[in-house]
């Protein structure tokens, strides 16, 4: 459930019996949740890198699990703020995408002559076809009696 903040299942299930049996040691947390006390020990230090759990003040050798209000918040934080990043990062390729578009088409249409388009090219013939082909909007199929061949009309 919270693997987008970085937390593997068994990172959750030890994070959950810590919240529930803060006394509990590691290996009375492998017992609960019927794994190995090496897992129990990964689980921990994922739960220690994402700041869900801290070497207690004042006790050796005693984690301190973080409440969720706090620690959870924390990384939800975290994760809203890189996808805002994302979100600027593919906003500015967006732009810069739009931008390249209207010099294309400034440039293509300095060179087109009335309605006439020239191909230079299979490469050329492929990219128009792809633009064609993404601005259909709706297609008419026909056959032609007296033909073999069906027409095909898109629009």
């Amino acid at each position: 459930m919270f693997e987008i903040l970085g937390l593997d299942p068994v990172a959750e299930s030890v994070y959950r019996v810590m919240l529930l049996h803060n006394q509990d040691g590691i290996a009375a947390i492998a017992q609960r949740l019927d794994i190995s006390p090496d897992q129990v020990r990964a689980a921990l230090d994922t739960l220690s890198s994402l700041a869900l759990v801290r070497k207690s003040i004042g006790a050796d050798d005693t984690l301190h699990v973080v409440s969720p209000q706090v620690g959870l918040q924390a990384l939800l934080t975290q994760q809203q703020t890189e996808l805002a990043g994302q979100q600027q990062r593919v906003e500015a390729s967006r732009a810069a995408i739009a931008q390249l578009v209207s010099e294309y088409a400034s440039l293509r249409a300095s060179s087109r002559q009335e309605e006439i388009e020239s191909l230079e090219g299979t490469d050329q013939v492929r990219d128009r076809l792809h633009q064609i082909t993404d601005e259909v909007k709706e297609e008419i199929v026909t056959f032609a009696p007296g033909t073999t061949a069906a027409l095909r009309y898109l629009t």
